[in-house]
């Protein structure tokens, strides 16, 4: 009689001891599926932003840009959204020809963005500091 109350809470025992483990692994994966999705915006946000250098004649209305608005504000970070408040800000105060401040903006934010990125891929920071673009004005 012991015995089969022993064996039958050895089966109880090893079933639980599957379950959790699946729950645990199901678990972790869409957390892991949760952090890629947020980098693969945030990549996204910053292949947009550093090809539409703050200048004159860009179109801040456009779909393009609306876009790395949207991820940014979604999935960025605190840091992230208020650097990027403070572009829009500096742009719409801008005078054209006068974008010289929204560019020192606009290079904070990418930086910010790379470095995040960097560090959700495990990449070390780069010791060069600022991102350097060719100019296309």
């Amino acid at each position: 009689m012991n015995t089969e109350i022993l064996e039958t809470f050895a089966i109880f025992f090893s079933a639980l001891v599957v379950l959790v483990g699946y729950l645990w692994n199901e678990h972790s994966k869409r957390k892991e599926e949760k952090r890629i999705f947020k980098i693969e915006r945030m990549v996204k946000a910053f292949e947009i932003l550093s090809r539409n250098r703050p200048c004159a004649n860009i179109e801040y209305g456009s779909p393009e840009i609306q876009n790395a608005v949207n991820e940014i504000n979604i999935y960025g970070s605190e840091e992230e959204i208020n650097a990027f408040n403070k572009l829009l800000t500096t742009i719409a105060k801008a005078q054209e020809g006068n974008l010289k401040q929204a560019q020192d903006e606009w290079h904070k934010l990418l930086n910010l963005l790379r470095d995040d990125i960097r560090k959700e891929y495990g990449f070390k920071k780069p010791k060069c500091g600022t991102i350097v673009m060719f100019d296309k004005n």
